[in-house]
């Protein structure tokens, strides 16, 4: 039996100098701060488990770490929020920033609704985390971590069902 894909939601919030340093220490508060991120679109595979886990305990500094990423950086009150709907045939997630989480809520509904719309699956209820930051120089980040099982991690970034993929197996 193949093992499944997991979805890990994290949030952080960060504060510095910078945007970027306070990006930084909001990726440190979510455990991800040591990790190279590779940003992903919105499809959640197959049967992949989706848990909100707050913090990323995962090792490995320098890394390749899959992503969803919401994040909202910058001077004072910052808010970022991811959603996810999930189905047998797969899920769908929606990252938001807005000015205050009752507009990011609204907004990943109406982008989640869309997309739910534009396929026959059986997907579930929405869900979503929020994230909020309040500092002179603030981030708030909200992502979803995708934990592929080494033996399906070229599987699923290299090939699909319907095609051999982009590398030829040998």
């Amino acid at each position: 039996m193949k093992k499944k894909a997991e979805i890990a939601i994290v949030w952080g919030k960060g504060e510095g100098q910078t945007q970027l340093s306070a990006f930084d220490a909001a990726l440190a508060d979510a455990g991800v701060a040591d990790f190279n991120l590779v940003t992903l679109s919105s499809v959640i595979p197959p049967h992949a488990m989706v848990r909100e886990v707050g913090r990323f305990s995962g090792e490995g500094v320098g890394m390749v770490l899959p992503v969803v990423l919401a994040a909202s950086m910058g001077e004072g009150y910052q808010a970022a929020g991811l959603g996810w709907t999930t189905s047998p045939q797969g899920g769908l997630l929606f990252e938001s920033c807005k000015s205050t989480p009752q507009k990011i809520e609204e907004d990943i509904e109406k982008g989640l609704t869309d997309m739910m719309n534009r396929r026959a699956w059986n997907l579930s209820s929405i869900s979503f985390k929020i994230q909020e930051a309040d500092y002179d120089m603030s981030c708030a980040l909200v992502a979803a971590l995708f934990i592929i099982p080494r033996p399906r991690f070229l599987e699923w970034f290299w090939m699909s069902q319907s095609t051999p993929g982009v590398h030829h197996e040998d």
